[in-house]
């Protein structure tokens, strides 16, 4: 999986259809390929949702009571003051500053050795994009040691 993210996706889509359960000890995953369903765990059925307490944990550090950590109507409350920021204007005013996070992380990733974390290059990638479009700027070297926090020991 770490050697092609998208081939190995792909290949449980079309062997395993849209959910794919995948258990990487000690947690479970289910990967959700169709963006309907998606929407619908995300949004219809939100409130259902079990999350990593773990990240929650070191993200509440970070981020407080944001909407990236809120739950239930909190999170519903805060979504709904934010909508309006994610009009398709303002999305594409942020595309420049995505494609220039994603280009800088893809030219560190063909250098390293064939066994790296993904997971954790995408999850720092992904955090740099949000700080960018919320901030203006990215973390730089704290979001390694952001990343490294909410790893188990």
């Amino acid at each position: 999986m770490s050697r092609d993210l998208m081939g190995t996706l792909a290949d449980w889509k079309r062997e395993f259809g849209d959910l794919v359960h995948v258990r990487t000890w000690p947690e479970h995953q289910i990967i959700v390929s169709d963006p309907h369903l998606a929407r619908e765990l995300l949004v219809g059925q939100a409130d259902a949702l079990q999350r990593w307490e773990r990240a929650l944990t070191v993200y509440r550090r970070v981020h407080g009571h944001s909407v990236l950590i809120a739950e239930g109507q909190a999170w519903r409350e805060k979504r709904q003051a934010l909508q309006p920021d994610f009009t398709r204007k303002s999305v594409q005013a942020f595309s420049p500053s995505i494609v220039e996070a994603a280009r800088q992380a893809f030219a560190q990733w063909p250098g390293r050795e064939d066994a790296w974390p993904i997971e954790n290059e995408l999850t720092s990638l992904t955090m740099e994009v949000i700080l960018r479009m919320m901030f203006s700027s990215g973390v730089g070297g704290e979001a390694q040691q952001a990343e490294e926090a909410v790893q188990p020991p």
